[in-house]
C-alpha cells in the first residue's frame, strides 16, 4: 500500500514522530556501518568473535563477523518497515471498530516507529561497541560487559518509559 492509502485505511494521518523514525531508523544503521567500514581495514585479522560470562575470550573469528551484526539489523529494520506497509495484517489485540479505529492504528504505528528506532539503536550500539573493543588488549572484559549490560538498560528502559537507574 502506498502511504495515503494506508492513511485512509487507517483512519488517521502519520505523525510528525512517524515519518522522523521512517528516516532516522536507517541513518542511525548507515551510521554503524559506516563506523565499521572505516575501522574495518586498520583491525587484525583475527579478532575476539565471543565472550564468557567472566568476560574472557572463548572464541576468535575473522574480521568479518563484525558485518554480521549490522546486516541483522537491516534485515530486521526491513521487516517491520514491510509490515508498517500492510495494516491490515497487524494483530492489534482488540476489536477495531469504527469509533476505535483511528486511535488503535495511530498506536500501533506509533509502536512499529518506537520498535524500528530501537532496532536501529540496538543494532548499531554493539556493532560499534563490537567493533571499538575488537582490537584493544583482552583483561578488561568486566568492564565491557557491565557497559554493555548498562547500555541495553538504557535503551529498554527508555523504550519502556521506566525509570533509568544506572
Amino acid at each position: 500500500m502506498k502511504r495515503d492509502q494506508i492513511d485512509a485505511f487507517c483512519g488517521c494521518r502519520e505523525t510528525l514522530y512517524q515519518r522522523i523514525a521512517f528516516f532516522a531508523a536507517p541513518a542511525i544503521l548507515l551510521a554503524g556501518i559506516v563506523y565499521v567500514a572505516v575501522r574495518y581495514a586498520q583491525l587484525p585479522a583475527e579478532i575476539p568473535s565471543h565472550y564468557n560470562f567472566y568476560g574472557e575470550i572463548d572464541g576468535y573469528g575473522s574480521r568479518g563477523t563484525l558485518w554480521i551484526t549490522p546486516v541483522v539489523g537491516i534485515l530486521c529494520d526491513a521487516l517491520m518497515l514491510a509490515v508498517s506497509f500492510f495494516p491490515q495484517t497487524w494483530n492489534v489485540g482488540t476489536s477495531v471498530t469504527v469509533f476505535n479505529r483511528a486511535l488503535v492504528y495511530r498506536r500501533v504505528r506509533d509502536l512499529i516507529a518506537d520498535m524500528r528506532l530501537s532496532i536501529a539503536v540496538m543494532f548499531t550500539a554493539f556493532a560499534v561497541w563490537q567493533t571499538a573493543n575488537a582490537d584493544l588488549p583482552v583483561g578488561n572484559g568486566r568492564a565491557d560487559r557491565l557497559m554493555l549490560h548498562r547500555a541495553a538498560r538504557a535503551v529498554f528502559c527508555a523504550a519502556g518509559n521506566e525509570k533509568i537507574k544506572v
